[in-house]
């Protein structure tokens, strides 16, 4: 009989044992913040490119203590999320307003924004606002190459390179500025306006003169494009020590798109590095359109002087190429006995 009492007993204890166990459980769960939101997704339709569209996402607290929000984190700089507060007692609500600046983009757009809390079960909850952008007809900026490089390049040797710029978009393209680094220049040979389908050229040079080794510089090109506001092009060689004894700059000339019976002017940099004077005899051209002052010059050890090419198309039109020609006097030496 006392065995069946006992018995009873230690029944009776395990249940009120377990018992007292899934109340502790129990009052744990309801006793936690659950955070909750009206809805995770939002879809914003279609928008025309360059327009910020918000959207508040309300966030409620179903627990039975206060619920903490650590942070709101968006994943891109497009959207801006701002939280009402922080802190939401059980029962309440607070309210993250999202904005979304399609600036930048174009079609089917997913962004997210990141929620983490104290909720347990939730410690970080992500919300999704989608869109389609629609971009207006536009100019669109386009490079031919992804980069240029110059290759060797012998120290204090300045070198160009012509860069065409597309426009394959359906309005007038607008070049606003160009920006390289220190040792290379860039400018326009071309109008700063670019039609559609139509191409621009920049003259791109690189001077040496400071450096030697490696080139690692670039070309930043600003335009009214709305997707593609700055475009950027890197620009790599590698500079050694002098070896020619005469440099030319630059070693191709472009003038662009001219107007027909009009002198157009550009100048040519000779430099002579060699420890003695060279004399160029003549500098001409097979072509009637070229002239060249000086046809003949000396330049002195280390030193540098510039010839004017001028170029005037009479009774031409289309495209012109010619060459120039330096006849340079080579000295001769020798010992007599």
């Amino acid at each position: 009989m006392r065995k069946i009492i006992w018995s009873l007993l230690l029944v009776l204890v395990f249940f009120v044992s377990v018992g007292f166990v899934f109340g502790l459980s129990a009052e744990k769960e309801t006793s936690a913040p659950d955070i909750e939101f009206s809805e995770d997704l939002w879809n914003f339709g279609t928008v025309t490119h360059g327009d910020k569209v918000t959207h508040v996402f309300e966030v409620k607290n179903l627990g039975e203590t206060v619920l903490i929000i650590n942070r709101v984190r968006p994943s891109c700089g497009c959207t801006a999320a701002l939280l009402s507060s922080s802190q939401v007692s059980p029962g309440g609500s607070a309210q993250i307003e999202v904005t979304f600046n399609s600036s930048g983009f174009k079609g089917k757009v997913n962004k997210y924004i990141y929620v983490e809390s104290n909720d347990p079960d939730e410690p970080r909850k992500k919300l999704t606002i989608t869109a389609v952008v629609e971009v207006p007809p536009s100019p669109v900026i386009n490079l031919e190459q992804n980069g240029w490089d110059f290759g060797l390049i012998t120290k204090g040797e300045r070198v160009t390179f012509i860069l065409p710029i597309q426009n394959t978009g359906e309005r007038e393209l607008e070049i606003i500025s160009l920006r390289t680094s220190p040792p290379c220049t860039a400018k326009l040979i071309s109008a700063a306006s670019i039609p559609p389908g139509e191409t621009g050229k920049v003259n791109l040079a690189y001077d040496s003169s400071k450096q030697t080794g490696l080139v690692r510089e670039y070309l930043y090109i600003d335009s009214n494009d709305p997707l593609t506001k700055s475009v950027y092009f890197p620009i790599s060689g590698y500079v050694i020590e002098p070896r020619s004894e005469l440099s030319i700059f630059p070693i191709f000339l472009d003038f662009g798109v001219i107007e027909q019976g009009k002198d157009y002017t550009a100048t040519i940099q000779l430099k002579n590095w060699a420890k003695r004077n060279i004399r160029i005899i003549k500098i001409e051209s097979a072509s009637k359109f070229l002239t060249v002052i000086p046809s003949s010059v000396e330049i002195s050890s280390g030193k540098e002087v510039e010839i004017d090419v001028t170029l005037n198309p009479i009774q031409k039109t289309g495209r012109v190429e010619d060459y120039l020609y330096i006849t340079i006097a080579l000295p001769v030496e020798g010992v007599v006995k």
